[in-house]
């Protein structure tokens, strides 16, 4: 399936690198994604991974089409944004905030388990980064991204009398080095780092009847240490309309939502493609 969409990017890359729209790796287009940089004014960058419009040269507004692709399976819309805000000082080095959220309602995807029991289950995250970008040279640049993430869910059951909440935070370091082969062709190392994570803690209330309540406090084990690390090489091409990356790495597997970390290393798999323009 990875090599299917792999040459079917690829293929498409080359239909369309001549068509007069933003890319190329140069100065001014540079990539948004994990980096300082935002889009200009009036851009809209659309992909796999964002929809995003430059509201002004220094602040730009984007969504994840994938986790709305998501909501097919929670059987609801999943509503996520994130805002970053970029310096509006010219010069090699470029610096910006971003914060973004996600919000999930799962409790259609309960009904099948329990249709009787009135079951809710809601989840929210929210994240907060800071990042810094240089641009060494005509070749080279790099980019340092620290991100806090703070993730909180709760459900109930008024069929069973049962309701509860989990939390769970996390702080993590992503570093990008990129070297601009050609103005069509960009070789990229990027690496993330653990550096905290609050120990995932489960809440529970369980009405055994009118006059007795029971509350517990569970501990989960099996998720990522702090320390936790992925390292991966990718090849970034950049034509005239269509942009592309793919890569393959080694390290533990970050997913998309909430600053969760799996909890074995192994292949780590980057891809993307979008159009700037």
């Amino acid at each position: 399936m990875y090599t299917h969409v792999l040459k079917a990017a690829l293929f498409a890359w080359l239909l369309l690198w001549a068509a007069p729209v933003s890319a190329y790796h140069e100065r001014g287009h540079e990539w948004t994604d994990r980096t300082a940089y935002t889009l200009r004014q009036g851009e809209l960058s659309v992909g796999l991974r964002q929809l995003a419009v430059g509201v002004f040269d220094a602040l730009t507004i984007s969504t994840s089409p994938f986790v709305w692709a998501a909501g097919a399976i929670f059987g609801t819309a999943v509503p996520n944004l994130e805002i970053k805000l970029r310096d509006w000082f010219e010069g090699p080095v470029t610096t910006s905030l971003s914060l973004g959220f996600v919000y999930l309602d799962g409790s259609r995807l309960l009904e099948p388990i329990a249709p009787d029991e009135m079951v809710k289950a809601r989840l929210a995250t929210l994240t907060g980064s800071i990042a810094g970008s240089v641009r060494f040279s005509a070749a080279w640049s790099g980019s340092l991204e620290l991100t806090y993430a703070e993730l909180a869910s709760a459900g109930d059951s008024k069929g069973a009398f049962v309701a509860g909440t989990a939390a769970l935070s996390s702080l993590r370091l992503g570093a990008i080095a990129e070297w601009r082969v050609s103005r069509l062709v960009a070789l990229r190392m990027s690496a993330l780092m653990l550096l905290y994570r609050k120990s995932p803690d489960v809440r529970v209330e369980v009405a055994v009847n009118d006059r007795t309540t029971v509350d517990g406090e569970l501990r989960i084990g099996g998720v990522a240490q702090p320390g936790a690390w992925q390292l991966l090489p990718a090849i970034a091409l950049s034509g005239a309309s269509l942009n592309f990356l793919a890569g393959v790495g080694y390290g533990y597997q970050w997913l998309p939502v909430g600053g969760l970390v799996l909890a074995n290393p192994g292949l780590a798999f980057d891809l993307d493609f979008f159009v700037r323009f």
